[in-house]
């Protein structure tokens, strides 16, 4: 809350970063993405869509939007990996690696 500009609607005075809501609809964006591009890039635009009012409401500023995009996607990525790994078993014991040996 800076900048001395008045909010559309009462919002918490707190740290807006990130944003909740842009982290929220990009999250299930990045997370559709596998299953269903055309219904992913519309839940993209409504991130965008999302993103955009907070800071036109003077609620956020874009870095934290930005930040929640970064967060969301690291987060679907991460999960990615770690669903890969479980799926696949690509652990260095199973590959037979002789650093791993008991």
């Amino acid at each position: 809350m800076t900048g001395h500009l008045t909010p559309l609607f009462p919002h918490a005075p707190d740290n807006g970063f990130p944003s909740d809501h842009a982290l929220l609809t990009s999250f299930l964006a990045f997370s559709l993405w596998r299953w269903s591009r055309p219904f992913a890039a519309v839940l993209f635009a409504n991130a965008i869509l999302v993103g955009g009012a907070r800071v036109l409401a003077h609620v956020h500023h874009v870095i934290d939007i930005l930040g929640s995009y970064g967060f969301a996607l690291v987060a679907v990525l991460v999960i990615a990996g770690i669903e890969r790994y479980r799926a696949h078993g690509l652990s260095p014991r199973r590959r037979g690696d002789v650093g791993w040996r008991s």
